[in-house]
């Protein structure tokens, strides 16, 4: 992966360029920084402005012809009104605004960056899990920030549709999310409910992300009360995730009077400060990519033994694109998604693919007979396509458990 930067003096870019580089190796990405022009497009050319920007006549034209070929570019600007800064040649490709997110900018424009160059989809979904009776205002306060930065996001009482099967329809969500976010407050061990969203999204690969509450709730010395106890069991999940899936909360991160000793904190009240909020964006952003390559490095083995067990050969593995010929001989493609995929990553797989005998996309699905699951797979399934140097059959193929539909 290859990034191009145009940047402008003051634009914090080597900021940008370390974060990327932290979170690429992280995730076992190659990723190589480049300053234009170059014979190809990068993945992505990100070009930071703001009212120190000088943009030379070549860079300009270069910036057109990327422009013209439908290349990857993401401007950079600190607020709406920077966007004068920006060469009148981009001018109409909205840009991403580091004051939207505060001070967790960088840890957000690495994973726009990722969501554009590498994940294959720009849509950001998480799952909030959480207890009620402990965390309502925590949890309608993410709800409605996270939708203000553009994520789709789950909350019981606001996704689900009136008339329809409330396990159902939340098991099928969340088959989907990139990011289960737990807020691990004192009683929500104690919700049959959020352990088995717990549950499925650990057997269905999807990465789990812990918000804690005041660690002081789980010392026996603790003489600050909730819901009128001072010393609550610590939750199981804090123990099975690893550091860098845990945000801690202390008193001060709660919006409202300082937490006097003695005293009930009320938290069950409270939502959390702007600082903390802030934090929570970025801590988000930085888990949401580690999840999807968790989830696509669990996939990719059931799909190649899944080729092997049909008779194909001479498979071969560029992150998720697999190419192999199949027990006929004959040339195919396959690319494991791990998400449910959109008409355009069909698209994208059979455009990817060539001119091979076939052309798949390959995903994990909770329910294989739910219609809409079964509507994908009817909408994909296509036979002598192949004019113009495309596939000749294209399919979605559905991984339930172990086997592959």
């Amino acid at each position: 992966m290859r990034i191009d930067i145009y940047d402008s003096p003051g634009s914090e870019s080597d900021r940008y360029r370390a974060a990327l580089s932290k979170q690429c190796t992280s995730l076992g990405i190659k990723v190589a920084f480049g300053t234009p022009p170059f014979q190809e497009p990068a993945t992505l050319t990100v070009v930071f402005a703001n009212n120190g920007s000088l943009w030379t006549d070549p860079q300009k034209q270069l910036l057109e012809q990327l422009v013209g070929a439908s290349a990857l570019i993401l401007p950079v600007i600190d607020t709406g009104p920077d966007a004068t800064y920006l060469p009148k040649e981009i001018g109409k490709i909205n840009a991403f605004k580091k004051g939207d997110t505060g001070a967790a900018w960088v840890d957000s424009l690495v994973d726009e960056t990722l969501s554009m160059a590498w994940l294959k989809r720009r849509t950001r979904k998480v799952f909030i899990s959480y207890r009620r009776i402990d965390s309502a205002p925590v949890a309608n306060q993410i709800f409605r920030r996270f939708n203000e930065l553009g994520y789709e996001v789950f909350l019981d009482d606001a996704t689900i549709e009136r008339g329809v099967d409330f396990q159902q329809e939340l098991k099928w969500w969340l088959n989907d999310a990139d990011l289960l976010l737990a807020l691990c407050s004192p009683r929500l061990a104690d919700s049959k409910w959020c352990m088995e969203e717990l549950t499925f999204a650990q057997s269905h690969s999807i990465g789990v992300a812990a918000l804690a509450w005041p660690s002081q709730l789980h010392d026996p010395k603790n003489n600050v009360a909730f819901a009128g106890k001072t010393c609550w069991p610590k939750p199981v999940l804090l123990e099975l995730t690893m550091e860098d899936q845990r945000m801690p909360l202390d008193w001060g991160d709660f919006f409202g009077d300082a937490i006097a000793p003695g005293t009930d904190s009320k938290l069950d009240k409270r939502e959390l400060s702007p600082g903390a909020l802030e934090r929570l964006v970025g801590f988000c952003a930085r888990n949401r990519a580690a999840s999807i390559r968790a989830r696509l490095n669990n996939l990719l083995p059931l799909a190649r033994d899944t080729l092997k067990g049909r008779g194909a050969g001479n498979i071969d593995q560029t992150f998720g694109d697999l190419t192999y010929a199949d027990a006929q001989g004959r040339q195919c493609f396959l690319r494991v998604l791990p998400f449910r995929p959109l008409p355009e990553h069909l698209y994208g797989a059979y455009s990817a693919g060539g001119d091979v005998h076939l052309s798949a996309c390959a995903y994990a699905e909770c329910d294989v007979k739910d219609q809409r699951a079964q509507a994908l797979r009817w909408f994909a399934e296509k036979s002598g396509i192949g004019a113009g140097g495309g596939a000749a059959n294209m399919a979605v193929w559905a991984f339930c458990g172990d086997s592959l539909l």
